[in-house]
């Protein structure tokens, strides 16, 4: 059986590691990003474990997630009993991306064989927006949305660099 403990109405086990926070920017970017993440052994005894970060595509409101968690970095990790730390973690966005309507969670995962407590091992951020190298918006302003036979109307094209580097020839 395993051991618990109730320290000021707090359940503690001897095997428990917890994610405690994600700090993520606001966007990434294609190529190289770092995000940090505190962690932090909150069981009885000296731990060691790894740190997984995962992507998960999903849409701007995140409500919809696409496809696999894929595991972009792993991490061992040793943690003495009750530290914290937080970790940067680096890791590469590939460019298999649908341009500026892509957006990820990032799930960063406590794993500890023999963890009794794994409900406090995961956490993930809010979507975030994956800005390419080269990516161009365009945008359509019309004045008069009613046309009228044999008569003009003014469109206005707008083309806007969403992305990181120079754009020429559109």
């Amino acid at each position: 059986p395993q051991k618990q403990y109730i320290i000021s109405g707090i359940q503690k086990f001897d095997n428990d590691v917890a994610v405690i926070s994600i700090e993520a920017p606001p966007v990434l970017y294609i190529g190289e990003n770092s995000i940090n993440v505190t962690i932090a052994n909150v069981g009885s005894t000296d731990a060691d474990a790894a740190l997984n970060l995962r992507s998960i595509r999903t849409s701007y409101y995140g409500s919809e997630e696409y496809g696999e968690r894929t595991l972009v970095s792993n991490i061992p990790i040793s943690l003495l009993t009750g530290e914290q730390k937080t970790v940067q973690v680096n890791f590469i966005i590939d460019g298999n991306i649908r341009g500026s309507t892509d957006y990820l969670k990032l799930a960063p995962e406590l794993i500890l064989v023999g963890d009794e407590n794994k409900a406090n091992n995961q956490l993930k951020s809010d979507p975030i927006k994956i800005i390419a190298e080269y990516d161009a918006g365009v945008y359509l302003t019309i004045e008069d949305y009613l046309f009228i036979i044999n008569e003009s109307n003014t469109v206005t094209i707008a083309i806007e660099n969403q992305g990181t580097k120079t754009i020429s020839n559109i």
